[in-house]
């Protein structure tokens, strides 16, 4: 069945709605596959179905990376993987590897420094590496390129990758069909195992994904729903294409079925916004008018306690029963994770279901964690020299990492000859690295930690310390959820790792009210929200200027957006700081392009 469904008609309910009634109502041994394309739209379907008994093993609802991931790890010896997949998360990372890999091939590397500026190279750098994600995302392996420029990149860049052991999220993708095709008995596995199969937003289908998704089904496997909306195809750049939804119809005979009706934001809700920004584009085929009010406090604490009391009007006291809402159906959103403590407090006093969702990068912000993750992405992989090289040029050091590393090393290994060395470097990091254990089913960071926070006493620059001290108790938080989630003989640090890589931080039962980041928020919707903290400093940030001010509006804009229904802004008139000063704030400019201040 392929559903094809315009903005706000429901293609998420389409997908969450189908498997509660196979889960409910049809008998068997079997599991459903729920696929989608990022993080967040995996963790509200997994918000959605939070009442069906045993979801996790009843159930695999992900992206279709995560997917692969799994089926590589546990499947994937016959293409030489396992469990020990260390995959790149970020451009730079995989920047990084390109011109290692370069270094390696002169003329290549003078192809790179011939373009004279930085600003040519890093454009150069960036039009190769979308050449190789454009040949996997088609199921191209390097040997099939024609143009020999193209192929010497690709191969010397997958050279290098596998030498460090590592791969990028395309590498997924091509690693899953290539297992596929040759070992036919393995998608014949995952068929017999999930028996129905849901693809939400289809418009954002590549190739790679496609072919993924046809060899589950082959063998006359039709239970098949796809849901996507053709004119919100805009990903072409990761080879996105709406096509595959037509090729759908096309290989499986899929029945189709549209869904036009807009049932999202309410019309007071995209005034709103498109008073934040005024040229955009939004439907305004809505059905209801809905709110949008202004909340404000004395202080921070009064402003939390005014919030929870406009909450407990919906949730438990609403004139009518339309208006009568859940804590699941209600969010709050700050800036920045900081605005939201105060309102914490009131719920954990008030005894009100919560949970908090942000994202592993928005954990180290301080110098000394950011150096500690990439030592531990060294223990988890001794053979990374992307990490490693990262981690000596925050020091400034130029010895070459490949002098550190040899076969077969340890991790541990590789951080005792960096305490040996003469350079620059952060002695408490290292410390605090040798205090991980590492040894088989010992995986922990509890001894670290401490160490960490024993450390910050010494630090003088108040600023640092008060960001450290915030640094480490984000990461004390990550790792107790990691424990109550993992065995104890399947810890490890690149366990932990992909871990933190594939989920967000919630609390144990993704259940209550939401508190969220603006950037954590993108991609969800909630009946109620509540954007906090609406003063100037905040909501815009103080070190915004310019362009950055431009982001901060879109910023805004997303905020406002995750509304359906009911949207509240709230700022205090005053703000305690951490010395102890009270200051008297501005009300954010954007309450005043709203029209909430006169």
């Amino acid at each position: 069945m392929l559903v094809v469904a315009g903005p706000g008609a429901g293609k998420t309910k389409v997908i969450t709605d189908r498997v509660k009634y196979v889960l409910t109502n049809i008998s068997g041994n079997f599991r459903v596959l729920a696929l989608t394309f990022t993080n967040k739209a995996a963790n509200e379907m997994k918000d959605r179905l939070y009442e069906i008994p045993d979801l996790e093993k009843r159930a695999f609802v992900g992206t279709i990376h995560s997917f692969c991931s799994s089926i590589l790890k546990n499947r994937g010896e016959p293409v030489g993987l396992g469990d020990d997949l260390h995959i790149l998360n970020t451009i730079e990372d995989r920047k990084k590897v390109l011109i290692e890999s370069l270094n390696l091939d002169p003329e290549l590397k003078n192809t790179l420094k011939s373009t004279l500026s930085d600003q040519n190279q890093e454009k150069l750098l960036s039009k190769w590496l979308e050449a190789i994600s454009q040949f996997k995302r088609d199921l191209i392996l390097p040997e099939m390129v024609k143009e020999e420029t193209d192929r010497r990149i690709y191969e010397i860049y997958d050279s290098t990758m596998r030498a460090s052991n590592l791969f990028d999220f395309d590498d997924l993708l091509l690693k899953t069909y290539t297992l596929f095709v040759s070992n036919p008995s393995i998608p014949e596995f995952y068929r017999r195992l999930y028996k129905y199969i849901c693809i939400d937003e289809a418009q954002d289908l590549n190739r790679a994904q496609y072919e993924i998704i046809r060899l589950m089904c082959e063998s006359n496997h039709n239970n098949v729903l796809m849901v996507g909306d053709p004119n919100q195809s805009i990903f072409g750049f990761v080879g996105a294409n709406k096509k595959y939804m037509d090729l759908f119809e096309k290989d499986f005979d899929a029945r189709k079925i549209h869904l036009d009706e807009n049932f999202r934001s309410a019309k007071a809700i995209t005034t709103a916004a498109r008073k934040i920004i005024p040229d955009v584009d939004i439907n305004e085929n809505l059905p209801v008018n809905g709110v949008v009010s202004l909340i404000v406090g004395n202080d921070e604490k009064e402003e939390a306690e005014l919030v929870l009391k406009k909450l407990k009007e919906f949730v438990n006291n609403a004139d009518s029963t339309e208006d009568k809402l859940t804590w699941n159906s209600c969010a709050l959103i700050g800036r920045n994770r900081y605005v939201l403590y105060p309102i914490e407090s009131e719920l954990i006093s008030n005894g009100i279901p919560y949970y908090k969702q942000e994202s592993i990068k928005q954990l180290s912000e301080s110098d000394l964690m950011k150096e500690f993750e990439l030592g531990l992405e060294i223990l988890s992989n001794p053979q990374d020299l992307l990490h490693l090289k990262a981690l000596l040029s925050r020091w400034n050091s130029s010895v070459d990492p490949r002098d550190l590393v040899d076969s077969g090393i340890q991790g541990q290994e590789v951080i005792k000859r960096l305490k040996n060395l003469s350079v620059t470097k952060n002695d408490v990091v290292l410390e605090a690295l040798s205090k991980v254990s590492t040894g088989p089913n010992k995986f922990s960071l509890n001894e670290s930690l401490v160490f960490l926070k024993n450390s910050t006493a010494g630090i003088r620059d108040t600023e640092e310390r008060e960001l450290l001290i915030k640094d480490i108790t984000e990461w004390n938080t990550l790792w107790n959820y990691y424990l109550r989630n993992q065995n104890l003989i399947e810890r490890s640090p690149a366990k932990f790792l992909n871990f933190t890589s594939e989920r967000s931080i919630k609390k144990e039962d993704n259940n209550g009210l939401a508190l969220l980041t603006v950037h954590s928020a993108k991609g969800l919707e909630f009946e109620l929200v509540v954007v906090m903290g609406m003063v100037e400093g905040v909501f815009p940030d103080y070190r915004a200027h310019g362009k950055d001010l431009d982001e901060e509006k879109r910023n805004a804009f997303v905020s406002i957006t995750r509304s359906k229904r009911f949207l509240f802004l709230s700022y205090p008139k005053t703000r305690l700081m951490p010395w102890g000063e009270i200051f008297k704030v501005k009300p954010s400019r954007f309450l005043f392009d709203i029209g909430l201040l006169p």
